[in-house]
């Protein structure tokens, strides 16, 4: 949360692909507050970027095997609008 209160993208990212790795975000193996903590994160995150970064977002996020429907959650969009509009923006299949 201090890499992103100080608006230091590329410090959150690394932050986010540890935390990742680490399946912190992953409410079955690690605690509910814990993996709830980085899904806030990541909302923020999306939340204070532009599209350029999100896109970024999205990409790393896939590469680390994160769930499509952990995505949806974590950027609260429940509908087909993460599909329709930002996989499509950003050149991503997402199988």
């Amino acid at each position: 949360m201090r890499c992103l209160g100080n608006g230091n993208k590329e410090c959150i990212m690394r932050k986010m692909e540890e935390l990742v790795r680490s399946n912190c975000h992953d409410g079955r193996l690690v605690s509910k507050e814990v993996a709830d903590k980085v899904r806030e994160l990541v909302h923020e995150l999306w939340l204070v970027s532009d599209d350029v970064f999100r896109c970024e977002l999205l990409k790393m996020l896939r590469g680390l095997g994160v769930s499509k429907r952990w995505v949806r959650g974590a950027l609260r969009m429940y509908g087909k609008d993460l599909d329709n509009r930002w996989f499509t923006k950003c050149n991503i299949e997402w199988g």
